[in-house]
C-alpha cells in the first residue's frame, strides 16, 4: 500500500494550516492599524474640541460684560468672579494646547492659536475697554 494519499491528505492540512495562521495574522495587523487610527483621529477630535470649548469660554468673559455695558447694567461680584475663573481656565487650556497641540493639531491651529495668544497679549497691556 501506498502512504501518497496520506501524505497529501498531511501536506493539505499543513498548507490550510498555514494559510489560516497568515490570513489570521494579516487581519489582526490590519484590526490593529485601523484601531490605533481610529484611536488618534479621536484623540485628535477630542483636543480640537477641546480647545474650541476653551476659545469659547474665554470669549464669554468679553461678551458678558459687553452686553451688560451695552444694557446699561452692571454684572454681580459673584458672577464676574465666575466668568474670570472660567476664562482663567481657558487661558490654561489654550497654552496647554499651544504647548503640546503639535501632535494633535494641524500647523494652521497651531498658527491661529499662537496668533491668538499674542493678540490676547497684546490687548492686555491697552487701557481696558470698560473703563474708558
Amino acid at each position: 500500500m501506498s502512504n501518497a494519499p496520506v501524505e497529501a491528505a498531511v501536506i493539505q492540512v499543513l498548507v490550510g494550516i498555514v494559510i489560516a495562521v497568515a490570513s489570521s495574522w494579516v487581519t489582526v495587523r490590519m484590526s490593529l492599524k485601523r484601531f490605533r487610527s481610529e484611536k488618534w483621529w479621536e484623540r485628535k477630535a477630542t483636543a480640537y474640541e477641546r480647545v474650541i470649548e476653551a476659545l469659547y469660554q474665554a470669549k464669554a468673559f468679553f461678551d458678558a460684560h459687553l452686553d451688560a455695558a451695552m444694557d446699561g447694567r452692571e454684572l454681580t461680584e459673584e458672577f464676574k468672579a465666575e466668568l474670570q475663573q472660567r476664562s482663567k481656565d481657558a487661558h490654561v487650556e489654550i497654552n496647554k494646547a499651544t504647548a503640546i497641540g503639535a501632535f494633535m493639531l494641524s500647523d494652521q491651529a497651531q498658527a491661529r492659536l499662537n496668533k491668538y495668544q499674542q493678540e490676547v497679549a497684546e490687548a492686555e497691556k491697552k487701557e481696558f475697554w470698560m473703563y474708558s
